[in-house]
């Protein structure tokens, strides 16, 4: 307590990854900002006949394999796909390095709005169209909410807290105040 209040601690961010509808990255995403871009348009990964959908920002031609192993990425539902290239992107311009005498002091809080979704539809598809056995073995870590925390510890071999806070669109600033 400091003069009858309590005092909360202070987020700092030191590095940042952004993957947008406005850009790959933290440049081309702040550049479009700008420029007055607008990250809206019409759902185009959904419009495929039967589904239509009104606008949304979705991020488009995001191709995993740019920026990842093809071995990995497929077992990475796209959300997790995009926070590893997010995440990676943070660590780079934060200049932090794993060592062993950090990585037990180092942790991954991630936000999201409901994990893999994408990996849940195409499974349950896959479900009723060929059965149980065609279900990928990673279809459990590719669903789950923390799968992108659980990877992205692995991925920099992190010993700290891997906390996933899932609070649907406040997710990401419940996140960086946890």
């Amino acid at each position: 307590m400091e003069n009858g209040r309590v005092r909360k601690p202070r987020v700092v961010i030191t590095g940042t990854g952004l993957i947008t509808p406005l850009g790959h990255n933290v440049k081309d995403t702040w550049a479009n900002i700008l420029a007055g871009k607008s990250g809206t348009g019409p759902f185009v990964a959904m419009n495929k006949g039967e589904h239509t959908s009104g606008t949304i920002c979705e991020i488009k031609d995001f191709d995993p394999n740019d920026f990842m192993d093809r071995k990995i990425a497929r077992r990475r539902d796209r959300s997790q796909q995009i926070a590893t290239v997010a995440a990676n992107e943070a660590v780079k311009s934060a200049r932090l390095e794993i060592t062993d005498d950090n990585r037990e002091r180092v942790g991954i809080i991630l936000g999201t709005g409901v994990g893999g979704i994408q990996t849940l539809v195409e499974q349950e598809h896959i479900v009723m169209e060929k059965g149980l056995r065609r279900v990928s073995p990673f279809a459990i870590t590719m669903i789950m909410p923390n799968g992108a925390s659980g990877m992205l510890a692995i991925d920099y071999g992190i010993h700290g807290p891997s906390t996933t806070i899932t609070t649907a669109c406040a997710a990401g600033a419940d996140a960086i105040g946890h």
